[in-house]
């Protein structure tokens, strides 16, 4: 009887207990830069594919969302910043990403508008900045910018995305917002 409570007590810890990623992700507040958080923290059912939230951003005709994940792909413990060959991959593969929604009809346009690597306040990340018609079902494409961004911390990536229809969502703006998003996961 004692092993059977034990198992019990075992197995209900680890399906409920928290995941590392989402107790990061955990830390952000509901508001962030004036995006507002909707949804909560959300596991993808695999954990080398972390956890991920979402916030959105709605300012009279400007409007944008912001998602941030942390995963380690299984490849874990992933380094700091840009050093580890597996964050330049997965980087890599985020673009790929992009690409498809756009062999897929989602995205129309593609532009790669910057791409490298970055100094954010305390490790280097990369960063993309691309531009294009994002399709949708009741209204015609909406010209947006995206922000990728990509860096290692804590043994995890951690890749923040925001797009935007508004062209003064620029690369000081995504900077100043990775670097409040790294700081606060840090802490």
């Amino acid at each position: 009887m004692r092993f059977l409570f034990l198992l019990l007590m075992l197995v209900s810890t680890s399906v409920f207990a928290e995941s590392r990623e989402a107790a990061l992700l955990n830390k952000l507040p509901a508001d962030l830069h004036g995006f507002m958080a909707g949804g909560g923290v959300q596991g993808f059912g695999d954990a080398r594919l972390g956890a991920a939230t979402g916030y959105q951003l709605i300012d009279g005709a400007t409007k944008a969302t912001l998602t941030i994940i942390v995963f380690d792909a299984g490849m874990g413990p992933i380094d700091d910043g840009v050093a580890s060959p597996v964050t330049g991959k997965a980087y890599s593969m985020a673009l790929g990403d992009i690409r498809a929604q756009e062999r897929l009809g989602k995205y129309q346009g593609v532009k790669e508008l910057s791409n490298g690597v970055v100094d954010l306040a305390d490790r280097k990340a990369y960063l993309a900045h691309l531009n294009y018609l994002l399709q949708l079902d009741t209204a015609p494409g909406v010209d947006v910018h995206s922000w990728l961004v990509m860096t290692g911390l804590q043994g995890y990536m951690v890749k923040i995305r925001m797009t935007g229809n508004d062209a003064q969502f620029d690369q000081a703006r995504a900077l100043q917002i990775a670097n409040t998003v790294i700081a606060l996961l840090k802490n």
